[in-house]
């Protein structure tokens, strides 16, 4: 499959300035000299014998592609020429840039085909780099994060482990598990008395493990949970009794008009949602169908909508109308929802009074609650920072963002890891040294898989068909 040369549109279809064509493979270069038509000073006769001769590595050649089988011109180009190993794959590629649109890049995709190619498959030239030794699994993996980071501190991360933070760290500690176990093995092979011996190496390994091991994976696992929001994002619902201002505060923490705003009660009865970030943080905000007691069949599938919205909220904001006290709805929704991840927010601060929100600071037995106008954008960016607050427990402040971060099946290693030596720990004596050597072995056996030192088609499959056509 590996000695197959691969081609697809590398850039997204639609309309564009440019369009990428990556080839990789042995006939890289035979299928460029089939299909381009150079124009450059230093080739003279701009004819296939003298740009053959003098195409060199990591070059940009201007030209035209051409027809496969009638040379009817299809495009200028610009192409770009890899030497293996020196390439993403560590085979020879070839890029080719032309003018972009689905019809134009599929037409030529096709001649390139014809001059020798196949299709790659979803993440196939990733593959080839990890096959070649240009990347190991956590590296790839970071790839598909950077692709998919919905914030800019989700693409610092990607970015950070596809320099090999992850990949160094896991690494090392490999390497000192292997070291264990080279000395387990070492004393059943050469040591006859392996009774005397048993306690002292069981007692050495078991130090290096809680010294050296098991704080770096507590470590890396902390650190991704920590970061695990800025790749993920939150969902914060807005919630409130009708005509409080929820549509008016999604409204000013997107800073667009993206829900209705009306003094009619019950003008939203669906779930509204739009994108912001805080901090960095990527956030779905969604505006809900006012609480309250209806008969109204249609009032109560909105207000069915957001109690279920709410069960999925990693924050709500429950909105007050400072201009009022408190009514039955809203108390039994505060009961309710007490234990919840809940932010509570005066709105109508310009028509309220002293008094009113004193009462209700009295009733609710706090101070200093957030107060807004919504209508006016007045305490937004303070309420902004205390989401920000509210989500992240103020964790920002020990985020080191060159810290080594595992996604969620890197991490769910990592976690088998931890029960493995909680099992070591667990047993006083090891009586048996090969028992102790084959529980090492095991978790030599899951740091492989961190980084792909196995042989798994399966596991490769899963991940690499994450990637688009292209990459």
């Amino acid at each position: 499959m590996l000695e197959e040369t691969i081609a697809a549109i590398a850039t997204a279809l639609g309309p564009a300035g440019i369009g990428i064509i990556r080839i990789s493979g042995p006939n890289a270069l035979e299928i460029i000299y089939k299909l381009f038509s150079p124009i450059a000073k230093e080739i003279k006769n701009s004819n296939f014998l003298t740009f053959k001769n003098n195409i060199k590595s990591h070059r940009i050649y201007f030209g035209r592609i051409q027809n496969y089988a009638t040379n009817e011109i299809l495009d200028e180009a610009i192409i770009l020429y890899m030497k293996g190993p020196k390439s993403f794959t560590r085979e020879d590629v070839v890029e080719i840039q032309v003018h972009s649109g689905i019809i134009n890049l599929e037409r030529i995709l096709k001649e390139v085909i014809k001059a020798g190619a196949r299709i790659a498959e979803p993440g196939e030239f990733t593959l080839r780099a990890f096959n070649n030794g240009r990347i190991d699994l956590t590296q790839a993996e970071s790839i598909i994060d950077l692709i998919n980071a919905p914030c800019e501190k989700a693409a610092q991360i990607a970015i950070g482990q596809l320099s090999g933070i992850l990949s160094k760290k896991i690494e090392k500690l490999r390497n000192c598990i292997y070291d264990i176990k080279a000395k387990l093995e070492a004393y059943i092979e050469f040591y006859d008395d392996e009774n005397i011996a048993a306690e002292k190496i069981c007692f050495e390994a078991k130090k290096n493990l809680a010294e050296n091991i098991l704080p770096e994976i507590k470590k890396i696992l902390k650190n991704s949970n920590e970061k695990s929001i800025y790749a993920k994002g939150i969902i914060l619902t807005i919630a409130g009794y009708p005509n409080v201002g929820k549509s008016s505060l999604l409204n000013c923490l997107v800073e667009k008009e993206t829900a209705i705003v009306s003094e009619i009660p019950g003008t939203t009865r669906d779930i509204v949602k739009d994108f912001l970030t805080i901090k960095g943080l990527p956030i779905t905000a969604c505006d809900t169908a006012g609480i309250h007691h209806s008969i109204d069949p249609i009032e109560l599938k909105g207000i069915k909508k957001t109690k279920e919205n709410i069960e999925c909220s990693d924050i709500i904001i429950f909105i007050l109308d400072g201009s009022r006290i408190l009514n039955k709805v809203e108390k039994e929704f505060l009961y309710k929802n007490n234990d919840r991840n809940l932010l509570k927010v005066i709105n109508k601060i310009d028509i309220s009074t002293e008094k009113n929100i004193a009462n209700l600071e009295k009733y609710l037995n706090e101070n200093n609650i957030p107060q807004i106008s919504a209508k006016n954008d007045i305490g937004i960016e303070k309420l902004k920072n205390l989401i920000f607050e509210k989500i992240t427990h103020q964790k920002q402040t020990r985020i080191n963002f060159d810290f080594e971060v595992a996604n969620l099946r890197q991490c769910y290693l990592l976690e088998k890891i931890e029960k493995e030596i909680n099992r070591i720990f667990e047993k006083e004596i090891f009586i048996d040294l090969q028992d102790f050597s084959d529980a090492i072995g095991i978790i030599i056996n899951i740091f492989n898989k961190i980084t792909g030192n196995v042989n798994s088609d399966k596991l490769y499959k899963q991940i690499f068909q994450q990637f688009c056509i292209g990459k």
